[in-house]
């Protein structure tokens, strides 16, 4: 509860390693290993009944580097975020990134989280000192800016770059928004000492708070307009209109539950509706009413309800709103296997 009540997102490190890992025998080199199915979604299922049903605690997939299909596809199954770590995508020469997927923003899709750079990266000032003039040029080109520009243009276009595309998250280190040096890295993997896991903030709670610090003030200048221009943020996102913004299953996810136990939906929804109803073949014709459980900013609720998992089958999900039956349906979420 403690953990819930402090974070909104965590992080599922190793993630390849839920589908399958390298297993190596004890005493035995690193070589003579193989690779061995993991617990996969049953234990994810789990993970994800105690933090993010329970608790709205949403998880994110660190899947980064050499990832198999078969990963990607248990990730998508159960609605969980994966990584797009700008970086990756740049620095090795004009074909660096295009295979993995990193290099275009535009190509980001919804179900990822898109940042600069993570602990184990350099930060992005060292990345762009560290580029060769011909991978630097690739970069201002795609960026369309000029061959002269200064760092500071080039991470905002990089900024840009990341709020504007499809991605669920933003998460952006605070060493890449204030452009900190590479003496502000805060892990060199494959080393030992204490420059690994030693950095701290350079400035207190207090002048976050107060914003003293000049370039502090101006990134969080910058970094407010661009979620408004961006449409992260809404300039008033309050509403007559009554609707379901959106589901928890949402679409493509998939919420396994065993015979008599419950399902959990969650909804957000505008407006001031009498009744928000969950509509399954497992609810029978009248539905399920959902409870109020909290205001949150701008006219928008959030609103909660339990199905039985009555019957063996795979079930689609219906939330609508009282007079507006088209709502939300998401097809074939709820997996009821027996007991």
């Amino acid at each position: 509860d403690r953990v819930c009540a402090s974070f909104d997102l965590y992080r599922l490190d190793h993630f390849r390693g839920f589908e399958a890992y390298w297993r190596v025998p004890a005493g035995a080199k690193a070589s003579e290993g193989r690779w061995v199915k993991g617990p996969g979604e049953k234990l994810l299922q789990r993970i994800l009944e105690i933090t993010l049903y329970d608790k709205l605690l949403i998880p994110l997939a660190e899947d980064l580097g050499d990832i198999t299909p078969e990963v990607h596809a248990l990730r998508r199954s159960l609605g969980i975020a994966g990584y797009k770590t700008f970086i990756f995508g740049w620095g090795e020469g004009e074909e660096s990134g295009k295979a993995s997927g990193y290099r275009y923003p535009e190509d980001y899709t919804e179900d990822f989280l898109a940042t600069t750079g993570t602990h184990d990266t350099p930060t992005m000032s060292q990345w762009w000192q560290e580029m060769r003039d011909d991978e630097k040029r690739e970069l201002l080109r795609y960026l369309t800016l000029s061959d002269d520009a200064a760092f500071q243009e080039i991470r905002k276009a990089v900024f840009e770059k990341l709020f504007n595309s499809r991605a669920l998250f933003i998460v952006l280190p605070f060493q890449d928004i204030l452009g900190l040096g590479p003496e502000e890295r805060i892990n060199l993997p494959g080393t030992f000492g204490e420059h690994n896991w030693s950095w701290r903030m350079p400035l207190t709670v207090e002048a976050l708070s107060s914003n003293v610090n000049e370039a502090y003030a101006v990134a969080c200048r910058f970094l407010k307009e661009l979620s408004y221009s961006s449409g992260r943020t809404a300039y008033s996102t309050e509403s007559e209109k009554t609707e379901i913004i959106s589901t928890l299953p949402s679409r493509g996810m998939i919420q396994s539950k065993k015979v008599g136990e419950d399902f959990k939906v969650w909804a957000a929804v505008s407006g001031n509706p009498e009744r928000v109803i969950m509509a399954s073949d497992l609810c029978g014709e009248d539905g399920v009413d959902m409870s109020l459980e909290d205001n949150l900013a701008d006219g928008v609720s959030l609103y909660y309800g339990k199905i039985s998992a009555k019957h063996t089958g795979t079930y689609s999900l219906k939330v609508h709103v009282d007079g507006d039956g088209e709502g939300i349906t998401i097809d074939d979420c709820l997996t009821v296997m027996p007991e």
